[in-house]
């Protein structure tokens, strides 16, 4: 076998593994967002000592994170992150949890949910919570694709994140 193929081969497995431990990002809403206004998207991450936070949220999304199949027991956590209603605290507070969750068998959605602003919300009080909920009732409807047990999803959220849930 030449060295070429070796390392096609080699690439092709390394793509493979990779794409295992990649996560689904879906959009919590198809089409128009409800109670949101025409803004431009001015959605900005950073990472600070750190801590990885995402400014500005107006397009919202799910992140999916999946047990391994032999480890699933059917649960579903949905993890809503903290930050204030200013930024969306999505490092330790989503991605790590959910990594935890994952561990133990147990399946998790992160949401990036919105911070309410005028700019881009008819009603800023209830934008984050309408994305909470539209989180459990996607999560819900997906259950037979992700091999979650809908009367077996829960909610954990921190800060404001707690608050939503």
């Amino acid at each position: 076998m030449n060295l070429s193929l070796i390392k096609f081969k080699m690439t092709i497995l390394c793509l493979s593994a990779l794409s295992a431990f990649s996560q689904q990002v879906m959009p919590l809403y198809d089409g128009k967002i409800p109670n949101s206004k025409p803004a431009p998207d001015t959605e900005r991450s950073e990472t600070n000592d750190g801590i990885f936070v995402i400014h500005n949220v107006s397009r919202p999304t799910l992140t999916v994170y999946l047990p391994d199949p032999a480890k699933a027991t059917g649960e579903a956590i949905v993890v809503v992150p903290g930050g204030g209603y200013g930024i969306v605290a999505a490092g330790h507070e989503g991605v790590d949890v959910a990594k935890r969750l994952n561990e133990l068998g147990i399946a998790a959605f992160v949401v990036k949910y919105r911070i309410p602003n005028a700019e881009w919300m008819e009603n800023p009080e209830i934008g984050p919570i309408q994305d909470a909920q539209r989180a459990i009732q996607l999560v819900r409807l997906n259950g037979l694709k992700w091999n979650v047990n809908k009367n077996k999803v829960g909610m954990l959220g921190f800060s404001a994140g707690g608050h939503l849930a």
